[in-house]
């Protein structure tokens, strides 16, 4: 991996060769390339695992790494990277003795790029043989090569030699890949013709790799930051690389993590050079009761006990902070000056910023655990003050407002001092140590504290934007010196703790300028500051190795501080108004891979991000909530909906549709069981990325979820066992969806199944056939291809409604719940579980019935000759333009309309408690489902109270007339005979249940 030497400065991993020369021929074609493991006894199943070829004869068996480096690298390269004279490079360029050397592999790039640049009218075609080869390969490493980072659980594993050669290989084969990837995608963007429908939009990573997470392992990184990191990066090998690289002598790699317990779920390390305790000596953790942020002393602090906690006159700063406009708060707030005792100490001038005057100011963004947090008080540390005036001064001199720093620095705001925290209550439970002497509750916090709190909170989105500067303390970047390659600093700032925190992310959205703060060496003036944009544009680079490995870093980077957002504002666009639910879907995929140690700040810090109007619902009292405050999920829940609600309304229509598709937890309330519970779960997103598709507008109903437009498949069978997977025996099902049997999808689960899940399903079950509901997968988008498997929804259409369009046009909306996520890919035909579509009992099923559309098969084509064959599933194609209104059930209660709950007073019916109830709201056929339990339940009454009298002998469920059998399924009819001969069967839906099975239901 000797290529990346330039990007990264030295990388010493050497990965050995472990095949020979006569088994790496140059590959010719993707036919070759595709049929290379059969040549060397292997194959390659459907999933793409490898899997040995036993019936191979004649072949050249190599074992599983040779065949891997000699197909995957030796023979990719030569297939990949060609020239006019072939391949550019041969398998001697690409060794250094026993070992894999790529340090030619830059210049050969540049060649290929060239050539292909040079020859515009034949590269589509060598383009897309690239894109199969190269989408075929990435599918193979994945499978075969690729760590399952849930493996390690946080802890630190074994390292053998062996285990360390075996993970040399896999990521060699990765990081090539990742390469020649981006290569390719370079020479497309110059090439300007891009084929449809030939080239992925996302490829992705080819990783992750285990060599890297046993390195962090090894050197006791922290696990949640392993995880973060994973996130924010995804699969890509190199980037993750980098990410070691760039971090490996920083704070994240300490065993104070794994002596604290740290999970991939929380950091409990509170803060940076020192460790809280108590007065036994243990180690606080964060998430233990009395545990608070700390303020600390600068890296490089001398002055010991002398140096004293400083703030501003908080007086000052409530009085500014009434000054209040209460229809626009974004006119006046308060911003400090730093000035200079007589005895050279540093302190604080409060002044009020004003639209009207529009002083340039800077903020300070910074993570609180780092130490410039205090929950105590508006106080920070003399040297921190001292530090963060240097970094203004720095500033003002690199930037056209310069001022004379010997006097003055720029004017500052920054949350610890600004935003008051010293309440009663904080007061009341301040540490004796920390409390100044005849500090009383009463004498320093004014009786509208909690107001003036959350004016201050809400303005955080106003400062931000009026600010002219932002200057970034991380203390991770303070340990690092900013050198001169931009590639490797953008990968700093990439894995910082910054870029994990919730709060930090508005602020990098909402900032003019970012100056990223590394290491400060005494006496160069404007060494360790650099301007975040300028280093943004430094990463163009005409070399082809270069500027791909710059694209992916920028890319990323740029996703996890909203960058394309940030220009628009930068620009004088608002984002809110050029595409709503573009920045609420990128919102959401800057927030998924960061924290908050306060839960209810998640809500208050993406409403204030968003600058929605929240000053009347439950967020807004969350700024009054402390960390160590117990908080339960319903108000977490209650909140949420609040913000989705906020968001509806300030942003109308700016919910991505794709939302309902994404994984995780969601809420409880009605009409909001469609939302993400949070944010900030970290979790992976689906195959295609469903928020990238916004095909409609949205909009919350009332009670009924999120209404959304997008294409779908109805559901028809016999056994809805099938469908929902209660049958336990397949995990998959197929169906087709069209009358010449060409075209088939198979569904499976996405998600392991939990007991909410479980039990709705028991409780469709118990619907009786002629009651059922209908059942449906709703798409992601139309017509899912073969592979990937795409994301969906298993849903329950629990009713139908007409509604109709602004020019009259009528249509049916389907009201659903989500039954749980699947997977759907297009498949080869097949027949219920594994028939095969040419069995002459199916053929000739299609023979009879070839002429009739899908939806009209009769009951008796259904009818199945076999236990097996009783599963088959046929499928109903739904237009990309269905609307649907999205929500789920409540396991736990049961949903009926109110109308149906006033004449359903059960409580009068004396009936045995084993009398089948249905739950569902709705149903096509008789009336509402409750309105026939009435009827059925008052009938067994009457039968009941009659029982002293003798039953009429043909007191049986009739025969079904002709008629009525297009609405009944067929074996009704042999159910009610089989009663009427006294047969022992199931109760069926066309007589009543129990012990009164035999009697009719209508007379």
């Amino acid at each position: 991996m000797e290529h990346l030497a330039d990007e990264y400065g030295h990388v010493d991993i050497a990965v050995p060769k472990v095949t020979e020369y006569r088994h790496c021929p140059p590959i010719k074609s993707v036919e070759e390339f595709y049929d290379f493991p059969r040549k060397n006894g292997w194959s390659v199943g459907k999933d793409y695992a490898l899997n040995e070829n036993s019936e191979s004869t004649g072949a050249t068996r190599l074992d599983k790494p040779a065949l891997l480096q000699s197909w995957l690298f030796f023979g990719l390269i030569s297939l990949v990277v060609q020239a006019e004279a072939g391949p550019v490079l041969n398998f001697g360029q690409l060794l250094d003795g026993s070992y894999l050397n790529t340090k030619l592999l830059p210049k050969a790039l540049a060649t290929w790029e060239k050539f292909e640049l040079k020859n515009k009218a034949t590269s589509k075609v060598r383009m897309v043989r690239t894109e199969l080869a190269l989408e075929y390969a990435q599918r193979v490493v994945h499978k075969n090569c690729a760590f399952d980072t849930e493996e390690l659980g946080g802890t630190q594993s074994d390292a053998t030699e062996e285990l360390d050669q075996e993970d040399r290989v896999p990521l060699a084969l990765m990081v090539l890949g990742e390469t020649l990837s981006a290569a390719k995608a370079r020479i497309l963007q110059g090439l300007e013709s891009k084929m449809r429908g030939w080239h992925r939009d996302d490829e992705g990573g080819w990783g992750p790799p285990r060599y890297v997470f046993r390195r962090m392992d090894e050197r006791m990184w922290c696990p949640r930051t392993k995880h973060l990191l994973q996130g924010q990066l995804g699969s890509n090998a190199t980037l993750l690389l980098a990410a070691f690289e760039s971090q490996d002598n920083t704070s994240v790699a300490n065993d104070i993590h794994i002596r604290k317990c740290c999970t991939k779920d929380v950091c409990r390390v509170i803060s940076g050079d020192e460790v809280a305790k108590d007065l036994f000596g243990k180690s606080i953790c964060q998430d233990e009761p009395g545990s608070s942020y700390r303020p600390q002393h600068e890296r490089r602090c001398r002055e010991g006990a002398k140096c004293l906690l400083v703030g501003p006159n908080m007086k000052d700063v409530y009085s500014i902070l009434r000054e209040r406009n209460d229809s626009d708060e974004s006119k006046r707030f308060p911003i400090l000056e730093v000035i200079e005792n007589p005895d050279q100490t540093l302190d604080f001038k409060v002044t009020a910023w004003s639209a009207d005057e529009s002083t340039t100011f800077a903020t300070i963004s910074h993570v609180w655990s780092d130490g410039l947090g205090n929950e105590d008080s508006n106080k920070i540390y003399h040297c921190q003050l001292k530090f963060i005036s240097t970094l203004l001064a720095k500033v003002a001199r690199s930037t056209s407002d310069q001022r004379d720093v010997q006097t003055s620095t720029m004017p500052f705001w920054m949350d610890t001092l600004l935003i008051p925290v010293q309440s009663k209550k904080t007061v009341e439970a301040m540490p004796e140590d920390v409390k100044e002497p005849n500090q009383e509750a009463d004498a320093v916090v004014p009786g509208d504290f909690d107001e003036l709190k959350k004016r201050a909170i809400r303005q955080i989105y106003h400062v931000f934007n009026a600010s002219e500067h932002s200057i970034i303390i991380d203390k991770g970047l303070l340990e690092l010196d900013a050198n001169g390659r931009p590639w490797k600093n953008v990968m700093k700032i990439l894995a910082s703790g910054w870029m994990r925190r919730l709060w930090t992310l508005q602020e990098a959205y909402l900032s003019k300028n970012l100056w990223m703060t590394f290491k400060q060496h005494r006496g160069q003036h404007a060494n360790g500051m650099e301007d975040f944009d300028k280093l943004i544009k430094k990463m163009v680079n005409k070399e082809t190795l270069s500027s791909s490995f710059a694209e992916m870093a920028k890319l990323k980077l740029l996703q996890n501080i909203m960058g394309e957002e940030r220009d628009m504002r930068k620009q004088g666009k608002d984002p809110r108004k050029s595409g709503g639910a573009i920045l609420i879907a990128n919102t959401w995929r800057a927030t998924r891979w960061r924290t908050t140690s306060n839960p209810a700040h998640e809500t208050l810090a993406l409403a204030t991000l968003l600058n929605l109007d929240y000053r009347r619902t439950t967020i807004n009292q969350a700024g009054l909530t402390s960390r160590n405050e117990p908080i339960n999920t319903d108000q977490l829940g209650t909140m949420m909906c609040d913000f989705w609600s906020a968001l509806n309304r300030d942003l109308k229509g700016s919910i991505p549709p794709g939302i309902i598709f994404l994984p995780g937890e969601k809420l409880t309330e009605r009409g909001f069981r469609w939302a993400p519970k949070t944010w900030m779960k970290a979790l992976e997103i689906d195959h295609p990325d469903p928020l990238n598709i916004i095909n409609c507008t949205t909009d919350l109903a009332q009670d009924l979820g999120l209404c959304v437009e997008y294409p779908g498949i109805l559901l028809h069978c016999q056994d809805r066992k099938v469908i929902l997977g209660t049958d336990h025996v397949h995990p998959t099902f197929t169906f087709p969806i069209d009358r010449d049997l060409l075209e088939w999808y198979t569904i499976e689960p996405a998600d392991k199944e939990d007991e909410g899940t479980k039990t709705y399903l028991n409780r469709i079950l118990d619907q009786p056939t002629y009651d059922s509901t209908d059942l449906a997968i709703l798409l992601s988008r139309s017509r899912p291809r073969e592979m990937p498997p795409e994301i969906g929804l298993l849903v329950e259409i629990y009713e139908k409604k007409e509604q109709w369009t602004e020019t009259g046009r009528k249509f049916t909306a389907y009201c659903c719940h989500v039954i749980h996520r699947v997977r759907v890919w297009r498949t080869q035909p097949k027949y219920g579980h594994g028939n095969s579509p040419t069995s002459s009992e199916f053929l000739s099923l299609q023979r009879q019935d070839t002429a009739q559309s899908i939806n009209n098969i009769s009951p008796s084509i259904l009818q199945a000759p076999s236990e097996t064959d009783a599963q088959i599933c046929i499928g109903e194609l739904i237009e990309s333009d269905q609307r649907w209104y999205v929500d789920r059930s409540d396991p736990a209660k049961p949903e009926v309309p109110e109308e149906e709950e006033k004449m359903t007073d059960t409580s009068a019916l004396s009936v045995e408690p084993d009398v089948g109830i249905s739950t569902t709201p709705k149903s096509k056929n008789g009336g509402s489902v409750m309105e026939r339990i009435v009827k059925s339940r008052t009938l067994a009454i009457f039968w009941k109270n009659t029982s002293s009298h003798q039953a009429p002998s043909d007191a049986v469920a009739p025969p079904l007339k002709e008629s009525n059998q297009t609405d009944v399924p067929m074996q009704e009819t042999e159910r009610a005979k089989a009663v009427s001969s006294g047969s022992s069967v199931d109760p069926a839906p066309g007589v009543l249940r129990k012990r009164f099975t035999a009697l009719p239901k209508l007379w």
